[in-house]
């Protein structure tokens, strides 16, 4: 089978959006591929890909949760380091 075959098409864009779900560097090479190539079934692929990445439901988005728990853990260590500090030099 050959690039331009509807099946590959169709597997190249299930699998990139199923790894680029949480990716966004992927998703901003696809949008570009989807607007700049010249190859109209690369366009196809890439236009594909985006909708399933979009159409991803939203348990493989983790990284909200972990700039929430990095914030947090940040905000605990700051306010630690300047109690420690002020209740050592006075």
């Amino acid at each position: 089978m050959d690039d331009k075959s509807p099946q590959v098409r169709q597997a190249a864009a299930q699998a990139l959006g199923n790894v680029g779900a949480a990716a966004l560097p992927a998703r901003t090479a696809l949008a570009k591929a989807q607007k700049t190539d010249d190859r109209p079934y690369v366009r196809a692929a890439a236009g594909k890909a985006l909708e399933q990445i979009n159409a991803a439901p939203t348990q493989n988005r983790w990284w909200p949760w972990a700039l929430a728990i990095l914030a947090t853990a940040a905000a605990a260590g700051v306010l630690w380091f300047r109690r420690r500090n002020r209740l050592y030099h006075h």
